[in-house]
């Protein structure tokens, strides 16, 4: 038995380990930069796993350079953003899994510790913080058409609070690793698109919790992937793909709204909208042909309106012409969007027709909030 002169020791329980998983195609500009925010966290039990997809660039080579203080695997064959998640995180052994996109970096040092902090409840699978772009000079115009045109929720504002959320975007989100074990892990059929609100909503099913906390900030970069126009026409495309597979199996329902979360609720706006858009603009070009003058007067003057409203959003990132560029752009996104959500209903519903609700709520959603 110690005695008054034997000191007391404490054994401190060792932390539970955080994999951080990265998946990266093409990311030669920003994958070393996100590596190092990994290296600089006061977190004392961290791994860092980086997969690249089958990169074309210098990705690989700079990998290598790390050596042994990091896993990297490289795929031969590009899985996308789902199939590289589920081979990083396979190989990753901690109780947490860190998903961040290889255009971000972690800058505050203590972000992981807080982030595990809020996941010592139970409840709660994962947890997203909010993205930043450092300096907005260094953006060029095709970034900031991309930034109006999907509503990048950019703005750093002190002294919000932690609230529920419906989906985490994997961008630099804590996820608790057994929940990606109960839900199965990333569904591949979705193709860098809309995979983060998939296992979002099966995690939340289970009786899981997701939260949103804006006072971590980690730093948005832009990587090759949003680098010129037709990259940023694809994403349309693929965002819209996914989102249909996300409305037929989970309805309208699988999105919660607490705290304040006004940009997501103007996304969900938004990108209804754009689904509107697209057959207003199909009808009027079709009645512009056919002389029906009354129809194509009326869908000349919705398109024209949102062409305003792209040019008027557009004020804080664009001067001058680059303003009408970005509304011209912003009328091609919102036909890409339209047309794209609205065939993938279709060829979803072909495919696996298992998965319609017609916008009904996914059974067990709601039980998150409780």
């Amino acid at each position: 038995m110690p005695t008054e002169s034997t000191p007391h020791t404490h054994t401190q329980k060792p932390r539970p380990l955080v994999s951080v998983v990265i998946p990266v195609l093409n990311g030669e500009d920003t994958i070393a930069r996100g590596i190092e925010s990994v290296f600089a966290q006061d977190y004392p039990s961290i791994e860092c796993i980086v997969v690249d997809d089958a990169s074309q660039d210098s990705t690989a080579d700079i990998l290598r350079s790390f050596g042994d203080r990091i896993t990297a695997i490289f795929n031969e064959a590009n899985r996308g953003t789902a199939g590289a998640y589920n081979i990083g995180t396979a190989r990753a052994g901690g109780e947490f899994v860190l998903l961040m996109a290889s255009d971000c970096h972690m800058t505050d040092p203590s972000y992981v510790s807080a982030a595990v902090k809020v996941l010592e409840d139970d409840n709660i699978a994962g947890l997203c913080g909010q993205g930043v772009f450092g300096d907005l000079h260094t953006l060029n115009r095709v970034q900031r058409v991309f930034t109006v045109v999907n509503l990048l929720d950019v703005d750093d504002k002190p002294g919000e609070e932690i609230f529920e959320v419906s989906f985490i975007e994997t961008r630099c989100d804590l996820v608790r690793r057994r929940a990606l074990e109960e839900i199965g892990f990333w569904f591949e059929g979705l193709y860098n698109s809309t995979e983060d609100q998939d296992i979002s909503a099966r995690m939340r099913q289970l009786g899981y919790r997701l939260v949103q906390d804006k006072r971590l900030k980690f730093a948005l970069d832009f990587g090759q992937t949003e680098d010129n126009l037709r990259k940023v026409i694809k994403k349309q495309y693929k965002y819209a793909n996914g989102q249909a597979y996300i409305f037929l199996k989970y309805g309208l329902g699988h999105h919660l709204m607490t705290g304040d979360q006004d940009n997501r609720r103007s996304r969900i706006l938004h990108r209804i909208v754009q689904v509107a858009i697209a057959p207003v603009a199909v009808a009027g070009i079709v009645a512009c042909t056919t002389g029906a003058g009354t129809i194509a007067v009326a869908a000349a003057a919705v398109v024209a309106a949102r062409a305003l409203y792209y040019w008027r959003s557009s004020a804080r990132w664009l001067k001058g012409a680059d303003r009408l560029f970005c509304a011209g752009m912003g009328l091609v996104c919102d036909l890409t969007y339209g047309l794209s959500f609205l065939s993938a209903l279709v060829t979803w519903a072909i495919s696996d027709p298992r998965i319609l609700r017609f916008g009904r709520p996914m059974p067990g959603m709601g039980k998150a909030g409780s």
